[in-house]
């Protein structure tokens, strides 16, 4: 194991509750059981409740610990936000160098109940297992998800939905769903202020289903971006920094082209950081989002 994967993994292991050592501990033999286990966004929305949370605690990243991503198969990961705290928005990201950049982030989304974020990755190598953890920016500040109804999504088909934010609230976060391990995620980004898009592709001849979560708050939040060009067959990296003072609570990403998939988004100490590969013979565009608390 390399130092790098050695100090990920220390980290993870010390930032880790209980609940989310045995979530990664049980994640790759009972997946369907944990997926199960996420609950759809409960559609009762608390009234505001006062001054905004982030004054008290302020926006921060946790980690939980690594999951193994088996050869030609998936596997979940999650973490859990400090008692008292909910996620505004979360991610994940993976060893996908290790199988070749074949590694691909298909769900990723929060359960409220649990103060928790949860991802499901996907790995196309037929030979290699990667390593895959989940990351959330937690806050008690006010944080609701909203998720919208599936959408199917035919063998081959690609589609895009929206979810948005209830009267009153801004987005945090951005979410979504797949029910298939190998329904690709092309685009899951901050349309605007208040609504989520998220555009799949169906790479299975199978009929599937997707959904987009939308992660609100009632705080003030502002939208940065950052964009880099990916060659042909190329898998590469692109972020965005929010300005100095402002904490990240979410992001998201627009990677350019139905043949562009989602490896990776993620929270950084400024910012947000995705990455995604092109699986086409032209060049594509990578686009990153960061969503940023404004200071009051």
């Amino acid at each position: 194991m390399s130092l790098s994967r050695l100090r990920r993994v220390r980290t993870a292991a010390m930032m880790a509750t209980p609940l989310a050592l045995a979530a990664a501990l049980s994640a790759t033999p009972v997946a369907a059981s944990v997926a199960a286990s996420i609950p759809r966004a409960d559609p009762v929305r608390p009234a505001a409740s006062g001054p905004s949370g982030a004054k008290m605690y302020g926006y921060k990243t946790f980690t939980g610990l690594s999951v193994e991503i088996p050869a030609n198969g998936s596997a979940w990961a999650s973490v859990y936000c400090p008692q008292g705290t909910r996620p505004s928005g979360g991610g994940g990201n993976s060893d996908a160098y290790t199988s070749g950049d074949n590694v691909y982030l298909v769900t990723s989304l929060p359960s409220m109940d649990q103060g928790s974020w949860h991802v499901q990755f996907a790995n196309t190598s037929p030979t290699t297992g990667s390593y895959g953890w989940a990351e959330a920016r937690c806050t008690n500040a006010e944080s609701y998800a909203h998720e919208a109804r599936f959408q199917l999504v035919g063998g081959g088909q690609e589609k895009q939905m929206t979810s948005w934010c209830a009267p009153g609230e801004r987005l945090s976060g951005v979410g979504f769903r797949s029910y298939d391990p190998f329904l690709r995620i092309a685009d899951a980004y901050p349309q605007d202020g208040v609504t989520v898009g998220v555009r799949s592709v169906n790479s299975t001849d199978a009929l599937t289903r997707m959904s987009a979560v939308a992660v609100c708050g009632r705080d003030n939040y502002t939208v940065r971006s950052g964009f880099t060009t990916l060659q042909p067959h190329e898998a590469n990296q692109a972020g965005a920094n929010c300005p100095s003072g402002w904490p990240p609570t979410g992001g998201g990403v627009v990677a350019g082209g139905s043949s562009t998939h989602l490896q990776s988004s993620e929270p950084t100490a400024y910012g947000w950081q995705v990455s995604a590969k092109n699986t086409s013979s032209s060049e594509a565009t990578l686009g990153a989002y960061v969503i940023c608390a404004v200071p009051s």
